[in-house]
Parts: structure tokens; C-alpha cells; sequence
């Protein structure tokens, strides 16, 4: 019994594997500069990655959103999308979209331009 307990003991811990299959999801720290119509923005938010459905980031104003979602391409790269959007009545209008890819080794900054404003985007993994 004794030497079964302890086989058991040693082929569980030699198989380094099996801690990977319960790692939390993995989280990305992002900021967002620029300006919108005239109006200054400054978001900075700590993402959940695995959200494949749009979330708010921050509220500029009463009917302007900042959203984002992520989809994790590997264990490596994760792609990023953030949009401004206004309400307009009953529908969202987008106002600047882009969409980047963040590495787990190294910061990611883009800039997007349109005739509405401009949003510098900035990323970076935590571990």
C-alpha cells in the first residue's frame, strides 16, 4: 500500500503539465489617450482576457462609450479590440475602431486617426 501511495505521490508531481490546465486567465493592463469630437479621453483598465462579447471600459460621457474584447490567438498573442462608440437615439454609432495584438513578452502601443478624433491605444500583459 505504502509503495503505491508513494508511486502515485511521484507520477503526479513529475507531470509539471497538469498545474497549466488550472492557471487562472491571463489579464492585460490598458490604456487609452486621445481625443473624441474635441473632447479629451484618458481610460486605463486592467482587461480579463476570454471576453469574446463586447465590454465597456469606461464611459467618456452620458451617450460615449469606450469597449473592448479580447480572443487569445495562442498562449503567446492575444488580439485586442477597442472601439468608441455614441449613442445616437436608438442605435450605437462607431466613432474609432482598431484593433491590435499584444504579445506576452512585449508592450503594444497603436495610434488611429479618422476626421472625428484620434486614439492611442496602449497595452502590456501582467502576469
Amino acid at each position: 500500500m505504502r509503495i503505491s501511495l508513494l508511486l502515485a505521490l511521484l507520477l503526479l508531481g513529475g507531470c509539471k503539465h497538469l498545474g497549466l490546465l488550472f492557471e487562472p486567465p491571463a489579464t492585460l493592463k490598458a490604456i487609452v489617450q486621445g481625443e473624441i469630437k474635441g473632447m479629451a479621453i484618458h481610460c486605463e483598465k486592467t482587461l480579463s482576457l476570454g471576453k469574446a462579447s463586447w465590454e465597456v471600459m469606461c464611459k467618456v460621457s452620458d451617450d460615449i462609450d469606450i469597449k473592448y474584447r479580447t480572443h487569445s490567438l495562442n498562449k503567446h498573442q492575444t488580439k485586442l479590440e477597442i472601439l468608441i462608440d455614441k449613442k445616437k437615439g436608438l442605435e450605437r454609432k462607431v466613432l474609432i475602431a482598431s484593433t491590435m495584438i499584444v504579445s506576452r513578452n512585449k508592450p503594444s502601443s497603436l495610434l488611429s486617426m479618422n476626421d472625428k478624433g484620434r486614439m492611442d491605444v496602449k497595452a502590456e500583459n501582467i502576469q
